[in-house]
């Protein structure tokens, strides 16, 4: 079972480095490791000689667009299993071995989604991490047995999937989002449900990332988010599920819960950073809902 990395990046090149060395750190090698750089605006070429330990090729997509870097990937990658990336995550040394595992204890699974920690363990990014594990992927996968209800789970820093079922979908991801830079992995998750991939949730396939620790940077970062998931909403393809029924009563338990930890002061600036997240991704929906339905009325 082979395995290809593919990690798209862009004008990031402490990132990628970061990224290389963990890679230079797994217990497993993978066949090759793919960096595509996007509209190239800087030179990864000395990383070729600086990682010459690692089966590192270096891709250069003109058109730019993390879609269009990805599928470059897709197209280029030939390892059984195809492996993401983000340049800004920094893999555990068993990352690999531990995808590697997954496959061969479950050989009829196509895709593992693994998870994503963040290096920093400020108030803020508790805050985010919470609203994204308890508000977002607890509706999409079962922790305890890892099986994903929801396609839409899947996140590209961190997925692998069997080129097997590549070859057999044609599947790609979707550039019309890369206006957005975002949701374009969730459309990738709710197409693979939609063709019938079986999909499982791994935590023990991690990977540390490293999100930015600005309120105002990550507010506007979640309403673009809410913009494109209103893109997302439009397709045929979203995926409808009925969210779990426990009341404001668990929700409350779940955020007092959390909050043990934090000083009197520390409270409620979490609660404060939790739901500006959260309106914030909702107006970004609604922002674009209402720009959608002014250009249907202009194109009438």
């Amino acid at each position: 079972m082979t395995i290809s990395v593919v990690i798209p990046s862009r004008k990031r090149l402490a990132n990628i480095t970061q990224c290389l060395k963990a890679l230079s750190a797994q217990s497993v090698k993978p066949k090759e490791i793919l960096v595509i750089e996007n509209n190239a605006q800087q030179n990864y070429v000395p990383l070729l000689k600086r990682f010459s330990n690692l089966p590192l090729k270096l891709l250069l997509e003109k058109r730019l667009g993390k879609s269009r870097a990805r599928n470059r990937g897709l197209q280029e990658a030939r390892g059984d299993i195809v492996v993401f990336l983000d340049d800004d995550c920094e893999p555990a040394s068993h990352w690999l071995a531990e995808i590697i595992t997954m496959y061969r204890q479950n050989p009829d699974i196509d895709v593992v989604l693994g998870k994503s920690k963040e290096l920093s363990s400020s108030v803020l990014m508790k805050a985010y991490t919470f609203q994204y594990e308890r508000w977002f992927l607890d509706l999409r996968v079962h922790q305890k047995t890892g099986r994903v209800f929801c396609g839409g789970a899947l996140n590209s820093r961190n997925f692998a999937i069997k080129r097997s079922f590549l070859k057999r979908s044609h599947l790609k991801f979707d550039g019309q989002y890369d206006r957005f830079g975002f949701s374009e992995d969730t459309d990738f998750g709710e197409q693979l449900e939609s063709l019938g991939a079986k999909m499982m949730y791994a935590p023990q396939v991690e990977v540390m990332h490293q999100e930015t620790n600005s309120l105002i940077k990550l507010l506007a970062k979640k309403f673009t988010n809410g913009r494109a998931m209103f893109l997302l909403s439009q397709k045929n393809i979203f995926h409808s599920f009925k969210k779990k029924k426990k009341g404001i009563s668990h929700k409350i338990k779940r955020v007092l819960a959390v909050t043990k930890e934090f000083s009197l002061v520390q409270k409620p600036l979490f609660l404060l950073h939790l739901y500006l997240i959260v309106i914030f991704y909702h107006l970004g929906f609604l922002f674009e809902k209402m720009v959608s339905r002014k250009t249907q009325r202009t194109t009438l």
